[in-house]
């Protein structure tokens, strides 16, 4: 169990058809202008948040599953 699945920081890229589940806080976090793709994946069960977008975070989610987690 991670404190948080995947960490963005100042990232461009793409995040696709993962599996992103049981992390004791949030699924995917994103902090410092970043701009990923975060498409098709399954995000659940996280005990805090499935994402956390931090300013100025920009990225691009789109057809994800976002279920189960806290908030």
């Amino acid at each position: 169990m991670n404190q948080d699945g995947i960490v963005l920081v100042n990232s461009d890229g793409k995040v696709v058809e993962n599996s992103i589940k049981n992390n004791l806080r949030a699924g995917i976090l994103t902090a410092s202008k970043t701009k990923t793709l975060i498409d098709a994946n399954v995000i659940e069960d996280n005990l805090v948040s499935g994402v956390v977008i931090k300013d100025p975070s920009m990225p691009i989610l789109r057809r994800n599953q976002i279920q189960k987690n806290f908030y």
